[in-house]
C-alpha cells in the first residue's frame, strides 16, 4: 500500500538547521529532527510504502521507532494518506550544505497579486482598483506551471491579492489546483463575490480569508466601498461564521469610522470569531491621493493608538504588534 504526505500539512526547512512541520487545517506548527523532515519530504515528493521505506533505511542502519512514534500521535492521524502513485527513487540521507546559516532555502510566503480589476473602486484603495482594469486570463498550463513551482519552492504560504482575486474568471480553477498543493492559501478579499459554491471549496481546502469591514453601518462602510456593500458583507460574514471558515478581519480608519472602532473590535473578535482584527492606517497611495480629506489628524491617530493600547488587554498580548497597522487577536 502506497503513502503520500497529506496535503494539510508544509513541511519547512528555517535558518540553523530548524525543521518545521505546519498543519494548515489548525495552524498549528511543530519543531521536528532533520530525520523526520527527511522522510517526511519523501513522502511529499511522492508516494512509497512503508515496507519501501523499512528496506531503505534497515540498508543504513537507521532506526525507525522514532518515526513511527511520531505518526502514531492522535494529533497526527492524518499525517500520511493513501495513494496510487508510482514509487520514485530514494533520496540520499544527508544535509545540504550549500547555503549559510543565515540564507532560507525559500520564501516562507508568496504574495501573488492575481489581477487589478475589481467589482468595486474604494476611496482608499492604495492600488487604484476597479471595475475599469482587463482581466489577463491564466490558462490551465500557466496555472500548472505557477503552482508547480510554488510547491517545489515549499513555501508555507501562498497569499492571493488585488484588485477583487473573486473577480478573476479562472479564480475558481486556480484554487481547486492550489488546494491539492502542500502549502496554505490565504486569499484577501472584499467577500462580495462569494457564493455556496467558492464557499464550500474554501472550507474543503482550508483557504484563509482577509476580509475588509469599513464600519459598523452602512453609512460608514459604503461611504468607501459603495452602496449595497455593507449589508451583503455582513450577510457573508455570518454565513463564514456559521460554516467556521477562518478568516480575518481589516478595518482602515478614517475620520468617517473612527468612531466606530470599539464596535468594530467587538463585532470582529467577539460576535463573528475573526481569528485576527487588523486596524490599518491609511496610506498616502493610489486612490487615497484623491480622498485625503478622509485623513486622520496626527492626534488622532494618537487617539487610536490608546484605544489599541486600552483594548489589547482584553485579547492575547502574545499577538499584539504594531507596524504599519495594529493588530489584535483574540486568545
Amino acid at each position: 500500500m502506497l503513502y503520500t504526505l497529506n496535503n494539510n500539512y508544509v513541511l519547512r526547512q528555517e535558518l540553523n538547521d530548524c525543521y518545521r512541520l505546519y498543519n494548515k487545517k489548525t495552524l498549528r506548527s511543530y519543531t521536528i529532527s532533520y530525520k523526520l523532515f527527511f522522510i517526511l519530504e519523501q513522502f511529499r515528493k511522492q508516494s512509497y510504502s512503508l515496507e519501501h521505506l523499512i528496506e531503505e533505511f534497515n540498508v543504513r542502519n537507521i532506526d525507525l521507532s522514532d518515526f513511527y512514534h511520531f505518526i502514531e500521535k492522535d494529533e497526527f492521524f492524518d499525517l500520511l494518506v493513501m495513494a496510487n502513485n508510482f514509487k520514485g527513487p530514494f533520496v540520499k540521507y544527508k544535509i545540504s550544505k550549500d547555503l549559510s546559516s543565515y540564507t532560507a532555502y525559500s520564501p516562507e510566503r508568496v504574495d501573488f497579486l492575481i489581477t487589478k480589476h475589481c467589482n468595486l473602486a474604494c476611496k482608499h484603495c492604495f492600488e487604484g482598483s476597479s471595475p475599469s482594469f482587463e482581466v489577463k486570463r491564466i490558462s490551465s498550463s500557466d496555472t500548472d506551471r505557477i503552482l508547480s513551482q510554488f510547491e517545489a519552492a515549499n513555501i508555507q504560504t501562498l497569499k492571493i491579492t488585488g484588485g477583487e482575486p473573486f473577480s478573476h474568471p479562472d479564480i475558481d480553477n486556480f484554487l481547486f489546483k492550489a488546494i491539492q498543493c502542500h502549502f496554505e492559501t490565504i486569499i484577501l478579499t472584499n467577500a462580495l463575490l462569494l457564493n455556496k459554491q467558492r464557499i464550500d471549496m474554501i472550507k474543503k481546502g482550508h483557504i484563509q480569508l482577509g476580509i475588509s469591514l469599513d464600519g459598523m453601518t452602512s453609512d460608514t462602510h459604503d461611504f468607501i466601498r459603495g452602496k449595497g456593500a455593507f449589508d451583503k458583507l455582513i450577510r457573508i460574514l455570518k454565513i463564514l461564521s456559521l460554516e467556521d471558515i477562518k478568516f480575518s478581519i481589516t478595518c482602515t480608519i478614517n475620520k468617517k469610522n473612527l468612531c466606530q472602532i470599539d464596535e468594530i473590535i467587538d463585532y470582529s473578535l467577539n460576535e463573528l470569531g475573526a481569528q485576527t482584527l487588523f486596524l490599518n492606517r491609511l496610506r498616502p497611495m493610489g486612490r487615497m491621493n484623491q480622498n485625503t480629506n478622509i485623513v486622520l489628524s496626527e492626534q488622532e491617530n494618537d487617539n487610536v493608538y490608546k484605544l489599541y493600547l486600552n483594548q489589547k488587554g482584553k485579547y492575547n498580548k502574545n499577538y499584539l504588534s504594531r507596524r504599519f497597522c495594529f493588530k489584535i487577536k483574540l486568545s
